[in-house]
């Protein structure tokens, strides 16, 4: 079962959140989007878009979720920015019992300059594999890494300022030293640095938790692209790609990570994704 439709683009990161009182709390704006999102679930619901069948699906299995969203630009924004507010307005919007029942999530980035939007797809899951584990490497550059930690340890407020916490900062070091052990740069060509330059990254991870509802799939993509594309000194503005999935081992918790490297991109639906056809349920 698909539910498919159209939102506005969501706020940038730098829009989403700010400091107060020592706390990381959601801007006016982001609360508008968010509202926004909700009221435009109802109002398909009592169009009768939203069938009450689907609703009783998706509280008894999981979601998949498919993100497209055109800009107005290639580089100007991140594709991973405004996926955590996103998520959690159309699973509140829908009523899902919580954002944990996400066990798989695709972005694309596309450019239309005269109408910038979001176009979703949210599907029912039935049954999912959660201890699946990955098959041989396909892309060009694989790495096992830790998981990045949950969203509410990233960072620490000192006097009023938002900065890196410990969590973080070690895991942006074992990232780092990964990328280094397994001489990732010297995989990378040259363009891929170079303003203005083709050459673009999919990014596909399997986030294998220690239980299924300890962790949302969301919250750790961002400290992840952060880390990857500092190590490997690459824009995370060229990562027009991101497939995630959520596992569960609890003997060896870990980020299964798979990147590959794209020569140019179309930023048209019409672009073959490699990972429509090698990642399946």
């Amino acid at each position: 079962m698909r539910l498919s439709f159209e939102l506005a683009l969501p706020p940038g990161i730098n829009q989403q959140y700010y400091t107060h009182r020592g706390l990381h709390v959601l801007t006016p704006q982001s609360r508008r989007y968010r509202k926004a999102v909700e009221q435009q679930m109802l109002r398909m619901y009592a169009q009768d878009l939203v069938s009450d069948s689907f609703l009783a699906a998706m509280r008894q299995g999981y979601l998949s979720l498919f993100f497209r969203y055109y800009f107005e630009t290639p580089l100007r924004r991140d594709l991973d920015g405004g996926l955590k507010i996103t998520v959690d307005a159309i699973t509140s919007g829908l009523g899902a019992p919580d954002d944990s029942r996400v066990v798989d999530i695709h972005l694309l980035k596309y450019i239309d300059p005269l109408r910038t939007r979001l176009e979703v797809d949210v599907e029912i899951v039935e049954a999912w594999d959660w201890k699946a584990e990955t098959e041989s490497p396909w892309a060009s550059i694989a790495l096992t890494l830790p998981l990045p930690p949950s969203i509410n340890s990233q960072y620490v407020v000192v006097d009023g300022q938002r900065h890196r916490g410990s969590a973080l900062r070690r895991f942006r070091r074992e990232v780092k030293a990964a990328v280094d052990a397994h001489a990732v740069h010297e995989r990378i060509p040259a363009t891929f640095h170079a303003s203005g330059k083709p050459g673009y990254l999919g990014v596909y991870a399997d986030f294998y938790f220690k239980n299924q509802q300890r962790r949302d799939v969301d919250n750790g993509l961002k400290s992840l692209l952060d880390a990857f594309c500092s190590a490997v000194d690459v824009n995370d503005a060229r990562v027009v790609d991101i497939h995630l999935t959520k596992r569960v081992s609890r003997a060896a918790p870990r980020t299964e990570l798979q990147v590959e490297l794209f020569d140019d991109w179309q930023f048209t639906p019409e672009h073959a994704v490699r990972s429509n056809q090698q990642r399946m349920w």
